[in-house]
């Protein structure tokens, strides 16, 4: 997605403000059950958001695996800091037992950034 010209993360420019953007993922916000959305915070402002999923979310559940990495976004101004790594390493500690990673096959920085940053949470 890209931010809009009303400065929302979406290619929707229909969207005009944060309240019709939330709107639009309640399903995301309402689950407390199963999904976890957190807010990554740098200096003070927002930063990226991470949304962490257990229970039915979780592809391989059978296979043992209690969360997944649901969403994942850091805004580009803090890529290539420790911002990201930071908040995937908060939300792996908030939420213990066996994790899976997935990822779209072609999504090679994606693939990269999660080879470097999980040795770093551990």
């Amino acid at each position: 997605e890209k931010i809009n010209p009303h400065g929302i993360l979406t290619d929707n420019p229909d969207i005009q403000d944060w309240a019709q953007y939330v709107e639009g993922h309640k399903p995301s916000w309402n689950n407390p059950e199963y999904l976890f959305p957190y807010i990554i915070m740098a200096d003070g402002v927002p930063a990226g958001f991470n949304m962490i999923a257990g229970g039915p979310y979780v592809p391989n559940e059978d296979k043992g695996n209690e969360w997944v990495e649901y969403e994942f976004f850091v805004a580009h101004a803090f890529r290539g800091t420790n911002v990201a790594v930071e908040g995937a390493r908060l939300g792996i500690e908030r939420h213990t037992g066996a994790w899976e990673f997935v990822t779209w096959p072609t999504a090679k920085r994606a693939q990269s950034f999660w080879r470097k940053a999980l040795p770093k949470c551990a």
